[in-house]
């Protein structure tokens, strides 16, 4: 079971978005949980909260249209975090 994930980032402008999976049907990445958005210099923090909830991390990239925050993590409604 997953555990939910606690991440808090400085707020400055997020350059970098990481999708946050749980394992489902014996894949990794089965279910995609989380959007983790950070500045470069937190992506390691925030790539380890990832990991320590029992997910796994995926660097995908902030997209150009979105303006984000470092810290700030969208859950989807289907995720499988508890």
């Amino acid at each position: 079971m997953n555990r939910r994930m606690v991440w808090a980032g400085c707020g400055q402008l997020a350059e970098v978005r990481i999708e946050a999976y749980s394992a489902v049907g014996g894949l990794l990445h089965g279910s995609l949980d989380a959007s983790v958005y950070c500045c470069a210099r937190h992506e390691p923090g925030a790539t380890a909260a990832i990991h320590a909830a029992g997910l796994t991390a995926y660097r995908a990239g902030a997209p150009l249209h979105l303006s984000r925050t470092c810290g700030f993590v969208f859950r989807y409604p289907t995720a499988r975090e508890s």
